[in-house]
């Protein structure tokens, strides 16, 4: 019976619940993210182009505004 009892400690512990990540994976995912957002966002302005035309595209350009804005800001900062 004891041994029966060790033998399933054993497997409770040998398994890990969770895996731990590395912030080399979390960055790597990061960057896959946000070029697969980039790429779904130029899809839909291409898309949007090609069934509205040049509306579309001004629409777009005014809505980027802001975001220009912003990176403007970001990268001048010190």
């Amino acid at each position: 019976m004891t041994a029966i009892r060790h033998h399933e400690d054993a497997a409770m512990t040998a398994i890990p619940l969770s895996t731990p990540r590395s912030p080399a994976r979390e960055t790597e995912r990061r960057v896959e993210t946000v070029y697969a957002l980039l790429a779904i966002f130029l899809a839909a302005v291409i898309l949007a182009v090609v069934i509205w035309g040049l509306p579309a595209l001004v629409l777009t350009a005014v809505a980027l505004v802001p975001v220009v804005f912003l990176l403007f800001f970001a990268v001048s900062r010190p």
